[in-house]
């Protein structure tokens, strides 16, 4: 059966969604396919909102606002049906379907978490605007390239989920990590405007909170990632702490190499970034 959601944004009221339905539960299979369109969705709206939301902390516009509160609403509705909906098929599967239906019900709460922290980082961008401040050029460079990080650990969260691939699930954690790293870094740097006098301190205490956010929606990212690669892999299925702790170990090959050339990537951006604020700052 078919719902229609209507919100006053065009896009999102264009939509019907598409009501979950328990007659597929005679056919599990068929009921994780409509869980899996369904979320896949939500994951897109959820990032969509993430980048509106980077978005406003250089130009807040209350349009993107209104759409971003829209598609969490969105999110919010299609996480209660999707949630209820695994809970009633968990009871009538076993084996292999019981672990994808709990793989199911993570991620759409790592979803959701996302979509949250979203509209998070758009209520410290709306707490600038309300107080007429707004970062330095030097933390919105910062911010930039924080943003450009965590838009690929995004990414790849959306396409282990998508693909249900361990491999792309894999990618996640090393890009992750060197998003751990800038948040720290960026941190820093922050103190050290403070100490220097460069930075206002009501606005400052913004870009910290800013920084919990994007490191927390990183970090649920990385679940997923786990969760996906797990999906597939009964060892680490059974301890994903030890999995982690081997791979920040240095254990790991692979993901060795894709740390070391995310960590160059990024961490090459801000240095130059840093630089080039430098050289504008002396001339």
């Amino acid at each position: 059966c078919f719902t229609v959601l209507h919100f006053s944004d065009g896009d999102l009221a264009a939509k019907d969604v598409e009501m979950l339905d328990e007659a597929l539960f005679r056919s599990p299979a068929l009921a994780l396919d409509s869980v899996h369109k369904a979320l896949i969705h939500v994951a897109t709206i959820a990032e969509t909102n993430y980048h509106s939301a980077n978005s406003l902390i250089f130009n807040y516009d209350e349009e993107t606002e209104k759409k971003i509160y829209e598609g969490e609403a969105f999110i919010n509705f299609m996480t209660d049906h999707m949630s209820a909906y695994l809970v009633k098929l968990s009871k009538n599967v076993s084996g292999s379907i019981s672990s994808e239906v709990n793989y199911n019900i993570k991620c759409v709460l790592e979803f959701e978490r996302i979509g949250d922290l979203a509209v998070n980082i758009m209520e410290n961008a709306k707490e600038l605007k309300t107080k007429n401040m707004q970062l330095s050029d030097v933390a919105k460079g910062e911010m930039m390239v924080l943003h450009n990080a965590l838009s690929e650990v995004l990414d790849y969260a959306i396409a282990a989920y998508r693909d249900k691939s361990p491999v792309t699930g894999g990618r996640i954690e090393p890009v992750e990590e060197v998003v751990d790293e800038l948040v720290e870094d960026l941190r820093k740097r922050h103190v050290q405007r403070l100490q220097n006098g460069e930075c206002n301190v009501v606005a400052g205490s913004t870009f910290l909170d800013m920084l919990v956010n994007l490191e927390r929606m990183s970090d649920q990212c990385a679940n997923i990632g786990v969760y996906t690669i797990a999906l597939f892999d009964k060892y680490i299925a059974e301890d994903q702490h030890n999995y982690l702790k081997s791979l920040h170990a240095g254990q790991s090959e692979d993901f060795n190499r894709a740390y070391e050339a995310a960590r160059e990537k990024y961490m090459s951006i801000l240095e130059n970034a840093e630089r080039i604020q430098e050289t504008m700052k002396n001339t």
